[in-house]
């Protein structure tokens, strides 16, 4: 299956942080308060496949 995503980072507003969905084609965000659940579980998955 293939899933095409278009994007532009310019359309995001500024100091304004992508979703974790974009961590593999935008890099990760700065990380900012707490770590939460869905977090661990995007990571974990980027760290696994």
């Amino acid at each position: 299956m293939k899933l095409k995503i278009y994007s532009d980072q310019s359309y995001l507003p500024r100091g304004c942080p992508h979703v974790q969905m974009l961590y593999p084609f935008w890099g990760k965000t700065p990380e900012v308060g707490r770590p939460t659940v869905l977090k661990a579980t995007v990571d974990n998955i980027r760290a696994h496949g």
